[in-house]
């Protein structure tokens, strides 16, 4: 069963308020990717098929922030969209290298503290859910802890072959080269 995740500005989450802050900015520049009002993403949790389907979905920190399979939300969200329709995300993501492995060791410790998952592969995930990636953006938080600095933009759109495999990935999750 999913559970909703918590809109990350919402004081339920526990991050620095710049990290909220710019959450909120990374946010509201999202919107402006889309011509059409989007949905929040977490509605799909209440209602599976809203009617008439969304043009756009927005999540954020919705597949990190949820308790239930990231993956099944990301169907539900395919399954929901008009045709032509977008995905936009604004989520933490898992880094390569060391940053990587240090996101693997203190993801438990993180997550009970932030209430956020962020060693999820996000790409990947939105890929194996039947979506074409339009663009990624990575963008870094303002806190010096290294695995919550790691954010990305997605915007996707449904692909005409949802069941093709996903396509060979660079460096971060498929979000480009490690910096």
């Amino acid at each position: 069963m999913l559970r909703p995740p918590v809109d990350p500005v919402d004081r339920r989450y526990r991050v620095p308020g710049r990290v909220r802050a710019e959450i909120e900015r990374l946010r509201s520049e999202l919107l402006t990717r889309t011509a059409h009002e989007p949905l929040a993403l977490e509605t799909l949790l209440r209602d599976p098929a809203p009617s008439p389907p969304p043009h756009a979905l927005l999540g954020v920190a919705a597949l990190a922030g949820g308790d239930g399979d990231p993956l099944e939300l990301l169907d539900r969200a395919r399954l929901a969209l008009a045709p032509g329709g977008r995905l936009l995300l604004l989520e933490p993501y898992r880094r390569t290298r060391w940053i990587g492995r240090l996101a693997d060791l203190t993801a438990p410790g993180l997550r009970r503290i932030t209430r956020l998952r962020l060693d999820l592969p996000v790409a990947d995930l939105v890929r194996r859910a039947g979506f074409v990636i339009a663009s990624v953006e990575r963008v870094s938080m303002p806190t010096l802890i290294a695995p919550l600095r790691s954010f990305c933009l997605i915007v996707a759109e449904v692909s005409a072959a949802a069941s093709a495999p996903a396509a060979a990935t660079d460096g971060v999750d498929g979000v480009g080269s490690a910096s």
